[in-house]
């Protein structure tokens, strides 16, 4: 009996640490296996992944042109305002480079209004754009009330930026759609486009009324 026992006490053992050794085996396997992934070392989810490359500071200049027109009565009553902004166009471009490098120098300002159909009339009354020009201008078909300004920016210091501004006045002579508008400029190599736009919805004006304009010109980086 004592035999019979012992043989059947060895035979549990036996069993029992086979089960146990087979329940053990797979998570130690699936261990080496992850460990082997890895390279050794950390799970594979923790290296560091390679830093995308910096791009660097993105650098430019801009010029920016502000503008306000205000449409008003004959007794300056207020009958409309517009504020809108455009850049600087191909033609301003080249005029500013040619005066950067001393090749042109600047001798006048102009706006330009223009619609369908233009709102000013020449002397035989045809259609003609309004052309806002400094009180100096040699030119005879314009309104001579243009004025030039540099403004500081407030705070800036002596090197502020500042802005240059066009401020004039034109009277219109007949009902128009203002929808093209641009400032121009008079190098010493001739009269270019320096700022404009086409505008989506016209500025309706009638005969009689004044536009004032007033035109922001900043440079910024």
């Amino acid at each position: 009996m004592k035999a019979t026992r012992r043989f059947v006490g060895n035979v549990v053992r036996t069993i029992l640490t086979l089960a146990l050794i087979v329940e053990i085996a797979p998570s130690g396997v699936a261990a080496q296996s992850a460990k082997a992934k890895s390279g050794g070392g950390a799970p594979a989810l923790l290296k560091a992944r390679p830093a995308k490359p910096s791009r660097g500071p993105q650098e430019g200049i801009k010029v920016h042109g502000h503008w306000v027109i205000e449409v008003r009565n004959p007794d300056g009553s207020l009958v409309k305002r517009h504020e809108f902004n455009n850049a600087l166009n191909n033609q301003g471009q080249h005029a500013l480079v040619r005066v950067l490098a001393k090749q042109a120098t600047i001798q006048e300002w102009f706006v330009r209004l223009d619609g369908s159909p233009s709102p000013c009339l020449n002397p035989v009354q045809q259609p003609l754009a309004c052309t806002i020009a400094e009180p100096n201008s040699g030119f005879v078909l314009t309104f001579k009330t243009l004025n030039v300004n540099f403004v500081p920016d407030p705070g800036g210091g002596t090197f502020g930026a500042g802005a240059l501004t066009l401020a004039g006045n034109a009277t219109v002579a007949q009902t128009s759609g203002i929808n093209v508008v641009e400032t121009q400029v008079r190098t010493t190599d001739g009269i270019q486009s320096f700022t404009g736009t086409t505008l989506a919805t016209p500025i309706n004006v009638v005969a009689n009324q004044i536009v004032q304009v007033t035109v922001t010109i900043r440079f910024s980086s």
